[in-house]
């Protein structure tokens, strides 16, 4: 693995590395979702629901893909300011083993048919 993978492996050994603004890192990762909905049965009241979705990051010869695996659909994202900011910035404290990710991508997949 190279460099791109130290941040986390880092998150993984149970460290805390900084971030740092435009630059993502490779790994696998949770990405938390949340919704927020209006239920009016029995009065207005706010509904939350928390999903956290397998998501993969890795740099290919200078080009950055994201691969996030929703209930609904698996997205491929390849901009880096949207991988950045999106996404990154909002799932680099979940780092996730590989075979964690594999795990949770197949439960979700399997779940769709």
């Amino acid at each position: 693995m190279d460099s791109d993978w130290s941040f986390w492996l880092a998150q993984l050994a149970g460290e805390n590395p900084e971030t740092t603004p435009g630059c993502p890192w490779a790994g696998f990762y949770l990405l938390r979702e949340r919704r927020r909905w209006a239920d009016v049965r029995g009065g207005r009241r706010w509904r939350v629901e928390t999903n956290h979705w397998p998501t993969a990051i890795w740099n290919n010869n200078g080009d950055w893909h994201c691969v996030i695996t929703r209930a609904s659909e698996t997205s491929h994202v390849i901009d880096i300011t949207a991988i950045d900011e999106g996404i990154f910035s909002r799932c680099c404290r979940a780092a996730i083993t590989h075979d964690e990710y594999l795990a949770k991508v197949a439960e979700i997949e399997g779940a769709r048919t």
